[in-house]
């Protein structure tokens, strides 16, 4: 396949041969692996022919990654979701409707409001606004209230939601502090604890 010179070709010409060139590339591309396979199994057997071990054992061990990795190439594109590409524009609710950013100052600042107001909504729940919940469970929740809601106890009257959340706890508790017991390899039980609050 020779290639003419750009510049002594006009415009039509060059396009032409682009898109004969891209043909040929997709054709090659589709009879190249076949190519390859067909080139390792000559070569795999000359060696055999003339008894060259240390060749035979090297395009056998091409053959085989090859071979593992098309299957493997297979797998992973049914099982792994897609890569999206980046993210080029965005679209922000606005008083007069809706407005687009696509510059990237715009995006990764429109981002970077909806990420803070996501992750600062945990701040404005009722747990949090009502100081002394906020004080008795503290962020971590290892406080001694949290011990009185897990037995059931707990004497603060609260918001219906919060009051919800926290029985719930309570009934859920029992279920899974208690030992759990398995069935091991050989058939024998065994118990095992779970962690404690």
């Amino acid at each position: 396949m020779k290639l003419a010179r750009p510049s002594s070709m006009t415009n039509e010409e060059v396009t032409e041969k682009i898109i004969e060139y891209k043909m040929k590339l997709k054709t090659l591309k589709e009879t190249g692996p076949k190519l390859r396979e067909d080139h390792l199994s000559s070569r795999l057997s000359t060696a055999r022919k003339n008894k060259k071990r240390a060749a035979i054992k090297a395009i056998t061990k091409i053959i085989r990654k090859e071979a593992s990795r098309k299957r493997w190439k297979r797998i992973s594109k049914c099982i792994r979701p897609r890569r999206g590409s980046a993210i080029s524009r965005v679209t922000v609710p606005d008083n007069t409707g809706e407005r687009m950013y696509s510059t990237r100052d715009g995006v990764e600042e429109q981002a970077s409001a909806a990420i803070a107001q996501r992750y600062k909504t945990a701040m404005r729940a009722p747990i949090i606004q009502n100081h002394k919940l906020h004080r008795d469970f503290g962020f971590l929740a290892d406080t001694e209230a949290t011990s009185q809601v897990l037995q059931g106890i707990y004497p603060e009257s609260t918001e219906k939601y919060t009051g919800i959340l926290l029985q719930q706890a309570h009934e859920i508790f029992p279920a899974t502090s208690r030992p759990i017991r398995r069935a091991d390899m050989g058939g024998k039980e065994r118990q095992q604890n779970s962690v404690k609050l």
